[in-house]
């Protein structure tokens, strides 16, 4: 009975069967139907990092009639035709972001935005939309080339809180393009910008702090916004602040730092920093990492690198001679508008 009795308590010990648990109460009343739960769900979920799970509140949300919900499954999903049927969807049911969305999926090199699209998602108050129709009118992208309607979308798209449409407006009254030239203006419009977090702004705006436009001069405030562009990605900002680092401008000199940053621009794709760096490393006798950034500063686009680079490899400067590559350098310079490029190029053969 002894072993019975034993086997009796083990069984009371052993852990009750749990049960499944139910809908969290955000799930019931999605299944239910009530989309903002569905889309509260699954911003929820996204932010967790679980984007599949994601994705199933969210489509349901989109299918009983939500364009938020189906702008957001969009966003989650990869480019392609599933992402892209859900901003289409998205769009007819009045949400003017996925709109926008799907006009910039359609956005390639040799393909410009549905002027429709963006249309619409302007006037359904979709900021962004408004930017990116200015864009296709200031530069003539399938139209005709207008800044003054350019204008007049730009200011929408900023009145809508749209940070890219504000810096655009500010280029065009600092540029005096498609309205009168108003630097004080253009002043107010990057600060509007660069405090909504657009780091193109802040860089803009520093340089106009630099060069008393709209204002009086002032080094610290351009250094400052420098320093703020930077920290946000913009390689214009940091490379604009490594040449102060340089010149120990309002801040403390330090070739170092100046190399950091002008390093950090490279990396950010932003060739002028690209050749700052190569500068001083080649200062420094360090060829190879001084071609190095020539290189990057080339595959930029910018055609004097290329050009530099070419005659480097092309008289072994500090670095092995390469000729079959000086003379593809250098056809890419001159490709690129660079004219000593052209002039140091050899005849091409066909």
């Amino acid at each position: 009975m002894k072993p019975l009795a034993r086997l009796a308590l083990a069984a009371l010990l052993l852990p009750a069967p749990t049960l499944a648990a139910g809908p969290s109460p955000q799930e019931a009343a999605c299944q239910g139907g009530d989309t903002e739960a569905c889309l509260r769900l699954g911003l929820t979920l996204a932010e967790e990092g679980k984007q599949e799970e994601a994705l199933a509140p969210l489509d349901q949300g989109c299918t009983a009639g939500d364009g938020r919900c189906c702008n957001h499954a969009a966003i989650l999903l990869p480019h392609g035709e599933e992402a892209n049927r859900r901003f289409a969807r998205g769009c007819e049911l009045g949400e003017g972001a996925a709109c926008t969305n799907l006009a910039r999926r359609q956005r390639q090199p040799n393909a410009l935005p549905d002027p429709t699209l963006l249309a619409r998602a302007c006037e359904l108050g979709n900021g962004g939309g408004c930017a990116e129709l200015g864009i296709m009118h200031e530069h003539g992208e399938g139209m005709a080339q207008s800044p003054e309607t350019a204008a007049t979308l730009y200011r929408k798209a900023c009145d809508l809180n749209d940070a890219d449409g504000c810096k655009d407006l500010a280029l065009l009254y600092e540029q005096g393009r498609g309205v009168s030239a108003d630097p004080r203006r253009a002043v107010a419009l990057y600060l509007r910008a660069c405090e909504a977090g657009h780091a193109g702004a802040c860089t803009n705006l520093g340089v106009m702090r630099d060069d008393g436009q709209g204002g009086s001069v002032d080094h610290a405030a351009a250094a400052a916004l420098y320093q703020r562009a930077c920290e946000m990605g913009d390689g214009h900002g940091c490379r604009n602040l490594g040449l102060k680092h340089l010149k120990g401008e309002v801040v403390k000199q330090s070739r170092q730092r100046a190399a950091e940053l002008f390093g950090r621009a490279c990396d950010l794709g932003t060739a002028q920093g690209c050749t700052n760096l190569a500068s001083l490393k080649s200062e420094d006798g360090d060829a190879a990492a001084a071609a190095q950034s020539l290189g990057k500063a080339c595959d930029l686009g910018l055609g004097m690198s290329c050009t530099d680079l070419g005659l480097i490899l092309r008289d072994g400067q500090g670095v092995p001679q390469d000729k079959p590559r000086s003379d593809a350098l250098l056809w890419r310079a001159c490709d690129l508008g660079d004219q000593r490029g052209c002039q140091q190029a050899p005849l091409r053969k066909q």
